[in-house]
């Protein structure tokens, strides 16, 4: 069934019901979490509506010769599962926690892209909650911030080709992801019908 969120004791019993669950603290929730919810039985799924201001989100690049390399870190709000917001942060607290996953899955043999996900408890100290080994859902966001993230991974792999320029900081300093309504002209409407071809100008 997922991942759920419970509250009290009965949504506890009930989702344990079904059998072969594990349970486990919800690492710093954000204040007054559970009353944004609604009183179903058995909780709710992990992608509900909550938003959730407290995730770090610390990126690192393991080279093909196991160097590890540190790109950046951001503070993120996620809703349903997306990162709606993202700010840069540095801490070396935060470093020490998610550079040690990096140089224990370096030592493992794991070369390429890392997401390394963590959070605060209340004494503030790190820990990390998810490993993701590839490029994630904030990647545009930390680019945006100014964090290099693409380019110190393909230059890791190909430095004949990237990472020769010289990237200066980025003046942003809070990525928003929104949507965005686009209108679709009839002539481009036609080609895309004629060639299966999207295009768009910028």
């Amino acid at each position: 069934k997922g991942v759920r969120f419970v509250t009290n004791v009965s949504q506890l019993e009930r989702s344990m019901f079904a059998g072969n669950s594990v349970v486990q603290v919800v690492i710093s929730p954000a204040p007054n979490w559970s009353s944004q919810f609604p009183d179903p039985a058995a909780g709710w799924p992990l992608w509900y509506s909550y938003v959730d201001p407290g995730q770090y989100s610390s990126q690192w690049m393991i080279a093909p010769d196991g160097a590890v390399i540190e790109i950046g870190a951001t503070l993120i709000t996620m809703i349903c599962g997306r990162p709606e917001r993202a700010e840069r942060v540095e801490d070396p607290a935060l470093s020490e926690t998610a550079g040690g996953y990096a140089r224990e899955l370096s030592a493992l043999g794991w070369r390429g892209p890392l997401n390394v996900q963590c959070r605060k408890d209340e004494s503030g100290e790190f820990f990390m909650f998810e490993l993701a080994g590839r490029f994630s859902g904030g990647l545009g966001g930390r680019e945006m911030l100014g964090i290099p993230e693409t380019e110190t991974v393909f230059a890791s792999i190909f430095p004949d080709r990237f990472g020769k320029t010289i990237q200066p900081r980025s003046a942003v300093s809070v990525a928003l992801k929104q949507p965005q309504t686009i209108g679709i002209d009839n002539e481009s409407l036609s080609l895309l019908k004629d060639e299966c071809i999207w295009r768009r100008p910028c």
